[in-house]
């Protein structure tokens, strides 16, 4: 799994993305990355609509939510047409590998088995947290993700974001004591 510093850039959720581009990028330079986004959600729609606004570094390729509504609404920002659209995620993953990272934005507990499927697949993943809901099924992720050569980043934005920053200082600062958890 990826980590990265968060005040490279500008906003906690374009970190996520940015981040996520540089740590898969396997060409050592930044060119266009097709991405493929499974759940439209608050999240997903952020992260599409990045995308959108920076065409020289990415293309959406394919959405992929039960929701015909969302996608809909995000096949909205290319042309007509030029973004496939899924209505679940067994139509998503039958069509194989058509991008190079797939953001994966659906339910918590549906990350691990979307993820696993993933890299069968042979996509690198933006993974949005929780991995799983056990240890265990994180070091399967973790183990598959090396077995197969693929990588995965698992997003944790909220953690950069001002307000929780500014929590981080109070504990930090000493004035609750010794925090235990």
């Amino acid at each position: 799994l990826v980590a990265a510093r968060a005040d490279q850039f500008h906003t906690p959720r374009r970190f996520g993305i940015e981040v996520a581009a540089a740590a898969i990028n396997r060409f050592g330079h930044m060119s266009c990355l097709k991405l493929a986004l499974l759940g439209c959600g608050s999240r997903g729609r952020t992260y599409a609509r990045i995308a959108a606004a920076m065409p020289e570094r990415y293309q959406l390729v394919a959405v992929a939510d039960r929701d015909e509504a969302k996608t809909a609404t995000l096949a909205k920002l290319r042309e007509p047409g030029e973004i496939p659209v899924f209505d679940s995620d067994e139509a998503f993953f039958a069509h194989g590998k058509i991008a190079d990272v797939l953001l994966i934005c659906t339910q918590d507990a549906d990350h691990y088995g979307h993820a696993m499927k993933a890299l069968e697949v042979g996509y690198d993943i933006l993974l949005e947290k929780p991995a799983s809901e056990t240890l265990e099924r994180c070091e399967d992720l973790d183990r598959k993700a090396k077995q197969l050569g693929r990588r995965i980043m698992l997003c944790f934005v909220l953690r950069y974001t001002p307000f929780y920053r500014a929590v981080r200082e109070f504990i930090d600062s000493g004035r609750l004591g010794r925090v235990m958890s």
